[in-house]
């Protein structure tokens, strides 16, 4: 009996451990904040093809636009797909701050903020992992 309750804990260790992990991947993808992830990448893939047409048309000012156009030319990996993943969000009336992890040069953080909800919220601002001062 000894050597059974000796080996118990750590089999249930990783099953408590994969249905937490589990739980959060869901809640990231399934989560309320799931349906800002398509704008992002679209204004993360404008951003990269140095298009400010498609970035205006995803609600951004020509602040913006002009910010994020500079740090895509000098850091061309903060505009990168492969490394966002939606990390939690924060919203207040219309507004809404979604936080993504990224490959970033400062934290690896992407913070953007949109108006608006339903299928096509507008993104207000947008604070790179490497933007551009």
């Amino acid at each position: 009996m000894r050597g059974f309750l000796a080996r118990v804990p750590v089999p249930a260790a990783f099953v408590v451990l994969a249905l937490l992990l589990g739980q959060r991947l869901l809640t990231m993808y399934r989560g309320p904040w799931a349906s800002f992830l398509r704008p992002t990448r679209e204004f993360l893939l404008a951003a990269a093809g140095h298009d400010s047409t498609r970035l205006a048309r995803l609600g951004a000012s020509k602040e913006l636009i002009q910010r994020t156009l500079a740090t895509a030319q000098l850091h061309p990996d903060q505009v990168g797909l492969d490394q966002l993943r939606l990390f939690n969000g924060q919203r207040s009336g219309d507004t809404t701050r979604v936080t993504f992890s990224h490959g970033g040069c400062t934290g690896g953080i992407l913070v953007v903020t949109f108006v608006g909800t339903g299928s096509h919220p507008r993104i207000r601002d947008a604070s790179l992992p490497c933007d551009v001062p």
